[in-house]
């Protein structure tokens, strides 16, 4: 499966979900049917997506005893930049031991079984108990998919593993428990390259994924990160910074004094961060930026990536315009490759500040208009130099309540 982006053809890869799911259902059909296999294929009626022919797993670090099963799939990301490519996706399937464990689950109902079966009528199907392993994450702070203590996997890959044994229980005629636990030997490692870290997710990996399928790139991918995030840092205060990355940290961090733990990185996306502030009752949002990507918020762009909207120069022209500044200036700026050589540009006809005053101006406008009433939104536009260029009103005030941890 492929998609096209920029003019490049790149290639899908599968989620650490999928992979989970895959893996459960191998070592499951190993356990119950009693034969070993080296592949476990997921049908092409699973996907909702252009999947064209039953996907095909192949299985490695196969182990079988008489109690239980384990098995690996090999996450393949395909073309997208993932830390978890080539990570093994680790199921391990046993029958469930007693009673308890059946009415611990997180769905159907658990009775007493014997020899690996329940008379019949007692239990319509399966009942299937998943839990993490080493190297998958455990959730430690309010505002993610699962509960606080919970193994950080998601509830679409729980509905897959779900799904995928309970589908070989039946063809087996088992309907007692089943314990499946989910483990990645190389997580731990691999999330601190992640953002689990910061979302409060201690000890591995995500397990993560609804369609099974990775799109090379995937802004969807990025969107949910900082929208999880933000769902998380909401817990703990109602103001919260917003900066798209590094630069923006180092100058709220440093300049202004505000905690890291206040600040979330949204990269292009300002206008889903906004949104997302709004959906978790957010009071107030500070959105602090340098002039390349803050300018295009005076023109109401929220995706401030160069492929999606790359008019900085246009909008600063149109600015310093009704700033009063003459022909030859807006010509001048017209001729520059970035914001820096056009605001010294401004600074030497000594119009920069009249022309930061339009800017700060239209940019409220847009940011209030896509926050609406229950949201209040500062603005604050710095240089590369990290001089501020402008502010709106409202600014120092929320660096004040940033400050304080309100």
């Amino acid at each position: 499966m492929y998609i096209f982006k920029n003019g490049k053809r790149l290639r899908c890869g599968y989620t650490t979900g999928l992979c989970a799911a895959a893996a459960s259902k191998a070592a499951v059909e190993m356990l119950l049917f009693g034969n070993k296999i080296s592949e476990i294929s997921v049908s092409k009626e699973f996907f909702a997506c252009r999947v064209k022919e039953d996907v095909v797993f192949s299985l490695e670090n196969i182990n079988i005893t008489d109690d239980a099963v384990i098995c690996a799939v090999r996450k393949d990301a395909g073309d997208d930049i993932d830390v978890t490519d080539g990570l093994l996706i680790c199921a391990k399937a046993e029958r469930s031991a007693n009673m308890q464990d059946i009415e611990s689950g997180d769905s159907g109902r658990g009775l007493l079984f014997k020899n690996g079966k329940t008379t019949e009528g007692e239990q319509e199907e399966a009942k299937v108990i998943i839990k993490g392993g080493e190297g998958v994450g455990r959730v430690t702070m309010p505002g993610l998919d699962q509960p606080v203590g919970e193994t950080a996997i998601n509830s679409g890959p729980r509905r897959m593993i779900e799904g995928f044994v309970k589908e070989v229980c039946k063809a087996a005629g088992y309907r007692g428990g089943i314990d499946i636990t989910i483990f990645v030997p190389e997580g731990e490692k691999a999330a601190q390259e992640t953002f689990n870290p910061i979302l409060g997710i201690k000890g591995g990996i995500s397990i993560l994924g609804t369609t099974g399928i990775v799109e090379p790139m995937s802004t969807s991918a990025v969107i949910e990160t900082i929208k999880a995030e933000i769902s998380v840092k909401s817990k703990a205060s109602d103001y919260l910074t917003a900066v798209p990355g590094n630069y923006g940290m180092e100058f709220v961090t440093v300049r202004l004094g505000i905690s890291e733990s206040r600040i979330i990185k949204c990269s292009n996306y300002i206008g889903d961060a906004i949104d997302s502030f709004c959906e978790n009752g957010i009071k107030g949002i500070l959105l602090a930026g340098n002039l390349g990507k803050f300018v295009k918020l005076a023109g109401g762009i929220f995706n401030t990536h160069s492929r999606n909207a790359d008019c900085r120069l246009d909008i600063l022209i149109r600015c310093a315009l009704k700033a009063g500044a003459p022909a030859d200036t807006l010509l001048e700026i017209d001729k520059c490759v970035t914001t820096d050589a056009a605001v010294e540009i401004l600074k030497k006809r000594e119009m920069l500040k009249g022309t930061m005053r339009i800017v700060i101006t239209q940019a409220e406008h847009y940011v209030k208009r896509r926050c609406g009433s229950g949201l209040e939104a500062g603005i604050i536009i710095f240089a590369n130099d990290k001089s501020v260029l402008c502010r709106t009103d409202n600014a120092e005030e929320l660096c004040r309540k940033l400050r304080n941890r309100v």
